[in-house]
């Protein structure tokens, strides 16, 4: 493996080590925020004072359905599908950014077309 290639390899881990972290980082300050009590009885608090709105209001809206929060079921039920999106979304990102680096800071000069004048 060549030098060049190790670096971007580690920088392609790093990248994805900081992406994957912050993903479980903010997965545990949901569940610890949104699983308690406290936070449910807040949640129906809110479905109770959307669903006042929608029928007071001037406009017409929608009272939340879901018996808990979004960002609870989101980072609980579908971690997995949150997780291969950051990793596809993130590999798609890095290789584009590494690309335009790589092109950036190649020492090769592309000929000229001398014809064109």
């Amino acid at each position: 493996m060549s030098r060049s290639a190790a670096v971007w390899l580690i920088l392609y881990i790093a990248w994805m080590s900081l992406l994957v972290g912050g993903l479980i980082a903010g997965r545990q300050a949901v569940l610890q925020a949104y699983s308690g009590a406290e936070a449910k009885a807040e949640w129906d608090e809110f479905r109770r004072d959307m669903a006042k709105l929608s029928e007071e209001g001037p406009v017409k809206r929608r009272a939340p359905k879901s018996p808990e929060p979004p960002a609870l079921r989101l980072m609980r039920d579908y971690f997995g599908v949150c997780l291969t999106a950051t990793i596809v979304f993130g590999s798609l990102l890095f290789a584009m950014l590494a690309g335009a680096g790589r092109g950036a800071f190649s020492q090769d000069v592309p000929p000229r077309d001398e014809a064109v004048t």
